[in-house]
């Protein structure tokens, strides 16, 4: 569904358990969502290229059986609900892409144990990911290029057992890296290009 000029939709939309698959992409004027917690067979929602879409509802959290989540180019988007992460037990991808007024992750978000992919790309007030986030032990691909106030990873990233990519493309304030980075056995790809403010690589990253 591409309908520029929308600015919400029918509740009647969010009351159909049968519904697997729900895109509203390009909605320009669209700002807010019913409670879509009775989509109780929903596997993929995309919500990409709705900038005026400010917040999520709290019953998002409710979706048991999503696996996919694209919220790329919401660029109003301030945050997601603090007990996002309680329930989403089968969420494998999350696109976040250009939200650009995104400033934080909750700390429930490090129960999404399911989580394979993550894109924080071009969340430019991104200040710091959760203090947790090496709960995430299913996550395999983290982007974070021009996550340009980003200082500093958690050093709880380093039990990240499954991770395989790591992209910090310009991450100009970024001073540096977690201490036992080089503890990371599965990172094959570690992306640190116009990193202008990192200066010294912790001694454990010669393990590769």
């Amino acid at each position: 569904m591409e309908c520029p000029s929308i600015r919400t939709l029918p509740e009647s939309v969010y009351k159909s358990s049968s519904v697997v698959v729900l895109s509203v992409n390009e909605c320009e004027h669209l700002e807010a969502l019913p409670e879509v917690g009775s989509l109780y067979s929903l596997t993929s929602l995309a919500l990409a290229g709705c900038p005026s879409l400010m917040k999520l509802c709290k019953s998002i959290g409710n979706l048991r059986l999503l696996k996919n989540l694209d919220l790329q180019g919401c660029s109003d988007l301030e945050g997601l609900p603090d007990d996002f992460g309680s329930n989403l037990v089968t969420l494998e991808t999350i696109f976040l892409m250009q939200c650009q007024k995104l400033e934080s992750l909750p700390d429930s978000f490090c129960r999404l144990v399911s989580l394979k992919e993550l894109d924080l790309s071009g969340c430019i007030k991104l200040e710091q990911l959760p203090r947790r986030f090496g709960e995430l032990r299913s996550l395999q691909k983290v982007k974070l290029s021009y996550c340009r106030v980003l200082k500093q990873l958690p050093e709880s990233i380093c039990p990240l057992s499954s991770l395989v990519v790591m992209d910090l493309l310009g991450c100009y304030m970024l001073e540096k890296l977690p201490t036992d980075i080089g503890s990371l056995d599965t990172l094959e790809v570690l992306i640190l290009v116009e990193c202008a403010t990192l200066e010294v690589l912790p001694d454990s990253i010669s393990k590769y």
